[in-house]
């Protein structure tokens, strides 16, 4: 669904494709800790395609968002 793949070792998360079901227009995580990093996550489906958005990050995390 969403995707997600953490590297806390590598210092990164990668966000790959990411894609909400018909049912679901939102999704947000909150408090997602990845190594020392703790962000929150916003997902919007937009007709077919799915948008990803950092809305918080503490920490010096790297975040890659494939689409």
């Amino acid at each position: 669904m969403v995707n997600l793949v953490p590297d806390a070792p590598g210092n990164c998360l990668r966000v790959i494709d990411p894609a909400l079901p018909p049912s679901v227009g939102r999704l947000s995580l909150h408090n997602l800790r990845i190594g020392e990093t703790v962000l929150d996550l916003d997902f919007e489906r937009l007709g077919s395609t799915t948008a990803c958005r950092v809305t918080r990050k503490r920490g010096n995390l790297r975040v890659i968002i494939e689409a």
